[in-house]
C-alpha cells in the first residue's frame, strides 16, 4: 500500500530539517500523522514482516555458520540481522514455553503421604501456624500450643514431634527453629523434650548445621545454608524453582562470558564481545533444543541414540564457534573447550545457588 508522506521538510520527532523521507538524526519516517485505519494496519503488518525477515536472515547463519554472526555484528554489519538480545528474548520465550510441556511434573508424583499430611510448626508474631494436613488447616495461639506441651499433657507435643521427625531436612530444621523460638518465649519442660527428641534424631549433616546455628544469631543464614545443601533438591522447591528458571540464564551468561574472557585473554577482546558471543551461543542452543526435543519426544520416544547425536551436535557447534570467532588452532581450541566445560559447570553451580537462594527467600 502506498505511503502518504508529508510535504513539510521538518522532522516531527526532533525538528531536524529533512533531506528525504527519513530523518538522518533520529530515523523517523516523515509520514502524515493522521492516517486511515487501513494504512495503520498495513504499516503494522509491514513492521511485523520486517521483523520476520530479519529473524530468518539471522536464523540461517546462526545455526549453520557458528561464530560468523558474532563476527559480523562486532565488525559493524548489523542492519540485516536481528539484535542479539532481541533474538535471545524471543527464542528463550518459545523455549521455556515448549520444553516444560514435554515433561510431566515430577514433583506431584514424588510427594509422600507424610509430606502431604504432616504438620510444620512455625512461629510468627503471636501465633503458631501448625499445620496443613490433607483435609484441614489448624491454627493455634502460642499460649495454647505451649499449654499442649507441658508435663501434664504431652500427647499433642509427642504427635507433633513424631510428625516433624518424619519430615525432610529443611522442614525439620524449620520446625526445630520455631520450637526454639517458642522455648525462648515460654520455657517449658514439654517443649524442651520435643527439641531434644528432634535434635537427637538428626544426622551428622544436621548436627553440622546446628553447630553453625549456635555460632550465629541470624537464622536466615542457616536457612540459606539449608537451601544450598538440601532444599534445592526437594520436590517442593523444584516446583517453585521452575517458575524462576529462565532468570537463571541472566546470571549464567555474564558469568560464562567472564570465564570466556579469562580463557581467551590472549585475544585481547573486550568483555562485551564475549557477551555477544555467549548470547548467540545460547540462542542457537535454545533453537536447536526447541526443534530436536519435541521430535525426540514424540517421534523417537526419547531415544538414547538421538540424545547422543544431540550431544555430538552441541560439541561440534561449540568447537566451530570457538574456532571461527577466537581464531585459535585446532588442538588449542579443543583444550580450551575442555576448560570451558569445567567453567560452565562452575557457572551453573553459582547461578543455581544465587537464583535458588532468591527463590527460597521469596517463598519462605
Amino acid at each position: 500500500m502506498k505511503k502518504h508522506y508529508r510535504h513539510d521538510n521538518d522532522c516531527l520527532n526532533c525538528g531536524t530539517e529533512l533531506q528525504g523521507h527519513f530523518c538522518h538524526v533520529c530515523g523517523q519516517e516523515n509520514l502524515h500523522v493522521k492516517e486511515p485505519f487501513w494504512h495503520f494496519l498495513s504499516h503494522s503488518i509491514s513492521h511485523y514482516f520486517h521483523f520476520d525477515e530479519k529473524f530468518f536472515a539471522t536464523l540461517k547463519p546462526l545455526l549453520t555458520q557458528p561464530g560468523f554472526l558474532t563476527q559480523q555484528y562486532l565488525e559493524g554489519r548489523r542492519t540485516r540481522f536481528l539484535h542479539p538480545v532481541s533474538m535471545y528474548i524471543f527464542v528463550s520465550i518459545v523455549y521455556f514455553i515448549v520444553i516444560p510441556t514435554l515433561h510431566p511434573k515430577e514433583t506431584e508424583v514424588l510427594k509422600t503421604p507424610a509430606e502431604n499430611s504432616a504438620p510444620i510448626v512455625s512461629a510468627k508474631g503471636d501465633s503458631v501456624k501448625t499445620v496443613q494436613t490433607s483435609k484441614t488447616v489448624v491454627k493455634k495461639p502460642v499460649n495454647k500450643a505451649v499449654k499442649d506441651t507441658t508435663d501434664d499433657d504431652d500427647d499433642a507435643g509427642s504427635a507433633i514431634t513424631k510428625n516433624v521427625m518424619s519430615q525432610p531436612l529443611v522442614k525439620k530444621a524449620m520446625a526445630l527453629d520455631s520450637l526454639n523460638k517458642l522455648y525462648k518465649q515460654n520455657p517449658t519442660s514439654g517443649l524442651k523434650k520435643q527439641i531434644d527428641s528432634i535434635s537427637a534424631t538428626t544426622t551428622s549433616t544436621d548436627e553440622d548445621i546446628e553447630a553453625i546455628a549456635k555460632t550465629t544469631k541470624h537464622t536466615g543464614f542457616v536457612r540459606w545454608l539449608l537451601n544450598i545443601g538440601k532444599a534445592i533438591r526437594s520436590p517442593e522447591f523444584k516446583k517453585e524453582f521452575e517458575h524462576y528458571q529462565p532468570k537463571l540464564y541472566f546470571v549464567l551468561m555474564p558469568l560464562f562470558a567472564f570465564f570466556l574472557m579469562l580463557n581467551f585473554r590472549k585475544n585481547h577482546r573486550y568483555y562485551v564481545e564475549h557477551i555477544v558471543f555467549t548470547i548467540h551461543f545460547f540462542t542457537a542452543f535454545f533453537i536447536f533444543e526447541t526443534i530436536v526435543e519435541p521430535i525426540n519426544h514424540f517421534v523417537f520416544h526419547n531415544s538414547e541414540i538421538i540424545e547422543l547425536l544431540r550431544v555430538a551436535v552441541v560439541l561440534w557447534y561449540s568447537y566451530r564457534a570457538l574456532r571461527v570467532f577466537y581464531e585459535r588452532r585446532r588442538w588449542v581450541t579443543i583444550r580450551k573447550m575442555i576448560t570451558l566445560g569445567i567453567f560452565l559447570a562452575i557457572a551453573f553451580s553459582i547461578s543455581y545457588t544465587i537464583i535458588g537462594s532468591i527463590v527460597y527467600m521469596l517463598i519462605e
